[in-house]
């Protein structure tokens, strides 16, 4: 038996600036400072053939930090077994 399998997403968050956090030990600072609204785009495929499974994803992430020159982009292979 085989199938195939596409997906895609996006998820943002909200993040806050915290380099004035009080747990922070005394003369520790952050010398980068972070974006209010961040995301990730995932788009993927997955092929499943008897009990082998090959999958792929691709994300593109969009900059953390102000200082941050582009978003980042990636992929991940699987291969797994069912057994």
């Amino acid at each position: 038996m085989s199938s195939a399998l596409t997906s895609g997403g996006l998820v943002g968050k909200q993040q806050h600036d915290d380099r004035h956090a009080a747990a922070r030990p005394c003369g520790a600072h952050r010398s980068a400072s972070k974006l209010n609204l961040v995301y990730d785009y995932d788009l993927g495929a997955a092929i499943t053939f008897n009990a082998v499974r090959l999958s792929y994803t691709y994300v593109i992430r969009s900059r953390e930090f102000k200082t941050q020159p582009a978003m980042s982009k990636f992929g991940a292979m699987a291969l797994s077994f069912r057994f």
